[in-house]
């Protein structure tokens, strides 16, 4: 196909050996040109059409055209299009940053200044370099260049939502929705930006305010004097600062910022870390962001406590954050972790000759008797009646309950089987020799398990609380009312 005589015509005018030379006379075709024109016009799809708005893009050599912008409240990085757009209308940062679309799957785009004049914002902003956008689209704004309020992500309301908002009943307004009042409002808000996980030295934390805090919707950075300001006007610490440098309490300030010395419970004192103490205002997003980011994955409260800890500091800190994971609208609709599977049920095998099965048990040791020495008590349990048996022993080996048992036998019959748990007592080879020559057969109790053996165990609940009533008035001959 690439040597086609028709389309090599086409590409280059000249006549072809077919005849066409009345078709290409007076219409000579150019070179194709692989720049569109800069006036080129794309319909816009016309579903995007309500969220444009036109934009003046100013290059840097100071030229400007028009472009089209798409305003997107569910994306929080702004994008171009280097489909649409040149090199030459944005500078290259060499920097790069991870982004991740409705598909889930995360990507790595250059970042780019572009300098934009339109009714949404003004001004030079960091944007994501990316091969494609809608068509006729330029650029895609996101809530990091926008500062009108965001669209509510979630359409329901949770029982503590709605108590919070009856308890404080805010403005209503026109064209907005309601969100989570655990969130901070706008000009409340605070970005962090992520630092890898490790306590560092209180010199690096206040070297890094610049970066760390940033008012949410606003290119303005909150530095350490604001930060300062926050903290002396915050009436919540009021009594920490009054607590500053007094010995036994571990409050400080660094170059004008409130810090707390701090030390897990496994780390020895030297490697005791400088917490930033937060004013009230900035909490709301730091819980957001220690907890609800896709970097913290909706952890528990003792790992999103853990996570603020390594930095920061404030009063009623645990409160905070675990009525913050508790209220999370995410985590009551999804539900924290698998239920686990419940087992079928099973009809119970029913004994229906009187003492055909038989469990045993030994109770003890007990306070003894001073007449008798007797200390432990062998339970036997019909289980088809229940109708139990309590025999007294002095000690309970082998050989002492083979004789209890043959007291029971001879006067009910020999059993078919005997449940019993593992203690040394029913497994000896006396036993298994004593059950062997009359033909019981034993079934054994899970170890460590003893709801296997439920019947017996709760009759020896009931039989040790009616001894206890006996002790007082008949200390030593307790075990005389056994029968």
């Amino acid at each position: 196909m690439a040597m086609c005589h028709k389309r090599m015509a086409k590409l280059s005018g000249v006549p072809n050996h077919q005849g066409n030379n009345e078709r290409n006379q007076g219409n000579p075709v150019q070179l194709v040109c692989t720049e569109q024109p800069r006036s080129l016009v794309v319909e816009v799809d016309p579903r995007f059409k309500s969220h444009c708005v036109n934009a003046v893009l100013i290059r840097p050599d100071e030229t400007r055209y028009s472009v089209q912008m798409l305003r997107d409240t569910g994306a929080l990085q702004s994008l171009v299009s280097s489909e649409v757009l040149h090199n030459d209308d944005f500078v290259h940062t060499g920097e790069t940053r991870l982004i991740c679309g409705v598909t889930g799957d995360a990507m790595s785009v250059p970042l780019v200044d572009v300098t934009l004049e339109s009714p949404l914002c003004s001004g030079t902003y960091l944007c994501g370099l990316v091969a494609t956008l809608p068509a006729g689209i330029a650029l895609l704004i996101g809530n990091d260049l926008c500062n009108e309020p965001g669209v509510a992500h979630v359409n329901v309301v949770t029982r503590s939502m709605a108590a919070a908002m009856a308890t404080k009943p805010t403005e209503a307004t026109e064209g907005k929705e309601v969100t989570d009042t655990l969130e901070a409002k706008p000009n409340e808000e605070v970005r962090v930006e992520q630092s890898p996980d490790k306590a560092s030295p209180s010199e690096d934390v206040l070297q890094d305010l610049p970066s760390l805090f940033e008012l949410s919707h606003s290119v303005e950075n909150l530095n350490r004097e604001q930060l300062i300001e926050l903290q002396k006007k915050d009436p919540s610490l009021a009594s920490i600062y009054a607590l500053v440098d007094k010995p036994g309490h571990h409050y400080l300030t660094r170059s004008g910022v409130l810090l707390r010395e701090w030390c897990d419970d496994v780390s020895p004192p030297s490697a005791a870390i400088h917490q930033i103490v937060v004013p009230t205002c900035l909490r709301p997003k730091l819980l957001h962001i220690a907890y609800a980011i896709p970097a913290a994955g909706h952890l528990g409260v003792a790992k999103t406590k853990a996570r603020l800890q390594r930095h920061f500091y404030w009063p009623g800190i645990s409160r905070d954050v675990k009525e913050f994971c508790r209220t999370c609208d995410i985590c009551q609709r999804l539900g924290k972790g698998s239920s686990p599977a419940i087992a079928p049920l099973h009809s119970i095998p029913l004994v229906s000759e009187p003492f055909c099965q038989i469990a045993i048990d030994i109770v003890g040791p007990l306070p003894p008797c001073k007449d008798s020495g007797n200390r432990f008590i062998l339970t036997v349990l019909d289980l088809c009646t229940h109708y139990p048996e309590a025999i007294p022993l002095t000690h309970h080996t082998a050989k002492d309950v083979a004789k209890a048992l043959s007291t029971v036998f001879s006067r009910f019959g020999f059993a078919q089987e005997i449940l019993s748990d593992q203690g040394t007592d029913f497994m000896s080879e006396l036993m298994q020799v004593f059950l062997n020559e009359f033909g019981i057969s034993q079934i054994r109790t899970s170890a460590y398990h003893p709801q296997t053996n439920g019947a017996c165990e709760r009759f020896n609940g009931t039989l040790k609380s009616m001894l206890r009533s006996l002790t007082e008035k008949f200390p030593d001959s307790c075990y005389e009312a056994l029968p």
